[in-house]
Order: structure tokens, then C-alpha cells, then sequence
């Protein structure tokens, strides 16, 4: 009589599992290429180009429509998301980095009023949510703005903490959106 197949989680693959075959030529052609990291990357522009250049190339967002290039999505406000980024940037081929830090809560934007033709379509007028006195959120926002502002101070912090680190590290960085954008007078 057969006996009955374990399928417990501590039993062993019913075949063997190799490791992939390296070359050695794979191996070099690994370390030899260069990696750039785009965190906030939209769309990815400026991946595509940074790739044509001969990069290997990885571009983080959170969610993209149309882009120009594979986008490795992660939610950065999470615990889960950081950490693969950490991950990511920890590499040793890593030579530059680009950060196009989100302005949606901190665009001056906000403070031009919307065309009426476009108000009559029913396009809302959003209101400023950050000032030069209160950089990390007006005293009085509430609901759905309170969250975007969160969520948004969340980015620049950790945005700060991979310039730091990256900075230690030896690594170019740019950032596309300068710090007087997020918390210059509005």
C-alpha cells in the first residue's frame, strides 16, 4: 500500500533544486555594469535615458500611468515598501541615484485660482495645504488633504534619510524638486 504524500511545510521539494549555473563572464558583466536607482520616478524619462546610456537601471513609483519603462511599484509609505527600497539602494553596483520627490501637496500651484470655464465643468480649486510658517501641513486641514499631507511628509523624510545615506555612501544623487519648492513662501 502506498503511503500518503507529506505535505507538511517542513518536507523536502520532491525533486532537487539546483542553483542557477553562474559563468564567470556573467559574473563580471554583473559587476561591471553600472546601477541607477530613480526613486519617484513618474513616468521614468529620466530612467529610459539613463538606460540608453548603458545603465541598468531600476525606477521605484507608486503608481504610473503610461510609462516609459519597467516601474518597480512600491507604496514608500509603507514599512513593506521601504524596506525593499533599502534593499535596492544597499546594492554595491549602485553609482547614482535620482529623486523626483512628489509636489502635489506642496505646488505653488495650489495658490493660482482655476479658470472659471474650468470651474463651470465642475474642476474643483484646490486649496493650499502647506505655507512657509507651517512647512509640514496647515494647522487646519482635515479629511482627505490631512491624509495627502501625511502621506506626503512620510516621502520627504525618507527622502532626506536616502540623500543622507546615499550621500555617505559615495553615490551621485540629484533631486528633481529643490527643498525651496516644498517649503518655500506661498
Amino acid at each position: 500500500m502506498d503511503e500518503p504524500m507529506d505535505t507538511s511545510l517542513n518536507s523536502e521539494p520532491p525533486v532537487q533544486v539546483q542553483e542557477p549555473v553562474k559563468t564567470r563572464l556573467a559574473d563580471d558583466r554583473e559587476q561591471r555594469v553600472p546601477l541607477f536607482v530613480e526613486i519617484f520616478a513618474g513616468r521614468a524619462s529620466f530612467s529610459r535615458a539613463v538606460a540608453q546610456a548603458g545603465f541598468e537601471v531600476v525606477s521605484v513609483d507608486h503608481e504610473v500611468d503610461s510609462p516609459c519603462r519597467p516601474i518597480v511599484s512600491l507604496d514608500l509609505t509603507t514599512e513593506s515598501g521601504q524596506k525593499i527600497l533599502w534593499q535596492i539602494l544597499a546594492s554595491d553596483r549602485l553609482v547614482a541615484a535620482h529623486l523626483g520627490l512628489p509636489r502635489g501637496t506642496a505646488s505653488k500651484a495650489r495658490d493660482r485660482p482655476i479658470p472659471q470655464e474650468f470651474r463651470r465643468r465642475g474642476v474643483p480649486s484646490p486649496a493650499p495645504l502647506r505655507s512657509a510658517e507651517y512647512p509640514f501641513g496647515l494647522p487646519r486641514i482635515s479629511g482627505v488633504n490631512a491624509v495627502k499631507v501625511e502621506k506626503a511628509n512620510i516621502l520627504y523624510r525618507l527622502g532626506l534619510e536616502f540623500l543622507l545615506y546615499l550621500d555617505l555612501r559615495g553615490v551621485v544623487v540629484s533631486v528633481q524638486i529643490p527643498l525651496a519648492a516644498i517649503c518655500g513662501p506661498h
